[in-house]
């Protein structure tokens, strides 16, 4: 066979051209084999996870995961397996409760894909609650006791270390005496008033040992007086409080009239105050609030009333000159009940400066018979009146004790001036309570403490005097004061 040129040339193109289209065919076989092991990569498994500390103990436990539907969580603490479980996605969230201090470990993982997450739960130091601390009733009075339970008060962060025992405690002053019964504490308070301080040491050797200092106040004894006080020759009720028997502070002026207001007597919860008043005229009674306050008139309809002595019955006994007599009277606070008890000729025996027996069931009053001044007992209802003192001194202003029926405290010059004595009312027998002077006697609640009004420095002026240590204490000076009254206490 004859092949031309043009032939030779057609068939080596050809073969040209079919080995063309194999390279080609092979090339796009090769690349599409390898777009087709990248798209096997992008699908592996992709993991994350945190773990974070929540309320001391807690961890919040997140997870995510792509391209997989659950993985594998391990948990580990100090290298030893806690547990294992199968965790579902895409997102899985778990709050782990309660979990004891240590290193923590957490894997996720799918096949040999591991992701690696580290926590620590710290030792944390025992811790006081304030505001459980704060509210607990530290404040006490001298010479007595109080007994705080701390067993809700201190706390550790880590679960395994509560509850959290009390070491030791400790005063830290002069003032008290504690001992520790489990959580119970106990405080006595001696004779000394002023802040106190307590230290409590809690924790444990292993946990760690913490200290707090339960602060809390032992009462300065404290009286409560009303008293007039006169400035530029103007009387008006005052309040203040002698601290330890030594000090008049806090004091505080209750009335702003004009006119003169004097004395006054405390009601026996020591809410009110009735008073003197000369503001409509003639003395007269009127009642306010202990802050001065609500000032009322409850004599209405008499012209002359004064001298009034508040009784733990509720009644208020006082001196009224009416209709020619002159008489103890008592009358309810509203003013209601009015009603003469002892009345005699005006001018002639002048009944005055009544007081209550604590029971209420007498009275002691002075009156002028005889031609002296003498002081007399009576039943609530007047009768049965008899002479206790029966002595030729000018004796009056008597007070019952507030606590003994058998006790009366008045004023005397039986000894060459006025000074105030204590009578026996069984045995009669009579003892000298103050010397260089003294009148207007007030005693306290508990029969403890004596204020009255002296001369003996000059101007007139109060005083106090523990009855028990036997001490004298100056209590206002510069200002004419006087017919002092203590506030009411309640007595156990």
């Amino acid at each position: 066979m004859i092949v031309s040129n043009k032939m030779r040339k057609n068939t080596w193109f050809g073969k040209l051209k079919s080995r063309i289209k194999e390279v080609v065919a092979g090339g796009l076989i090769v690349g599409a084999s390898y777009l087709s092991s990248c798209r096997e990569v992008e699908e592996f498994p992709v993991l994350s996870q945190s773990a974070k500390i929540e309320n001391y103990a807690d961890i919040k436990y997140v997870a995510t995961m792509e391209n997989t539907n659950e993985a594998t969580r391990r948990i580990y603490r100090n290298g030893k397996i806690l547990g294992e479980k199968v965790i579902e996605g895409p997102k899985y969230i778990e709050i782990l409760e309660s979990k004891k201090k240590g290193d923590y470990l957490f894997e996720l993982s799918v096949g040999k894909d591991v992701e690696k997450t580290y926590l620590e739960i710290p030792n944390y130091l025992p811790e006081a609650d304030e505001q459980k601390l704060n509210s607990l009733p530290k404040d006490l009075d001298k010479n007595s006791e109080i007994v705080l339970n701390l067993e809700d008060i201190f706390y550790d962060g880590n679960p395994e270390d509560n509850p959290v025992k009390i070491k030791s405690v400790k005063s830290l002053d002069d003032k008290t005496n504690v001992s520790l019964d489990g959580y119970n504490l106990t405080i006595n308070s001696g004779s000394k008033g002023g802040s106190y301080g307590v230290e409590v040491e809690f924790g444990s050797e292993k946990s760690g040992l913490e200290k707090v200092v339960l602060g809390g106040e032992i009462a300065f004894d404290k009286e409560t007086i009303a008293f007039f006080k006169s400035v530029d020759s103007n009387e008006d009720i005052y309040i203040g409080d002698i601290i330890e028997g030594k000090t008049l502070t806090n004091i505080k002026r209750l009335t702003t009239s004009e006119k003169q207001d004097l004395h006054s007597s405390w009601s026996p919860d020591g809410s009110q105050i009735v008073f003197v008043t000369t503001r409509d005229g003639d003395a007269s009674l009127y009642t306010m609030n202990k802050d001065g306050s609500n000032k009322k008139r409850i004599t209405n309809g008499l012209t002359y009333s004064t001298d009034p002595s508040w009784g733990k019955n509720g009644k208020i006994l006082f001196k009224t000159v009416e209709g020619g007599f002159a008489s103890i009277s008592q009358i309810n606070p509203d003013g209601t009940g009015y009603e003469r008890i002892v009345k005699e000729p005006e001018g002639s025996r002048i009944p005055g400066h009544p007081s209550w027996s604590p029971s209420g069931n007498k009275i002691a009053f002075e009156t002028y018979r005889d031609g002296n001044w003498e002081i007399y007992t009576a039943n609530s209802d007047g009768t049965n009146q008899e002479n206790v003192t029966n002595n030729p001194a000018v004796e009056g202003q008597p007070v019952w004790h507030p606590v003994l029926e058998n006790k009366l405290i008045f004023m005397s010059d039986r000894d060459g001036e006025l000074d105030i004595y204590e009578m026996d009312l069984n045995s009669k027998d009579i003892k000298r309570l103050t010397e260089l002077g003294g009148f207007d006697p007030a005693v306290s609640s508990d029969g403890k403490k004596l204020a009255f009004r002296s001369k003996r420095d000059g101007g007139y002026d109060l005083y106090s005097k523990d009855l028990e240590k036997n001490s004298v204490s100056k209590l206002t000076s510069g200002y004419v004061t006087g017919l002092p009254s203590f506030k009411p206490k309640t007595i156990h």
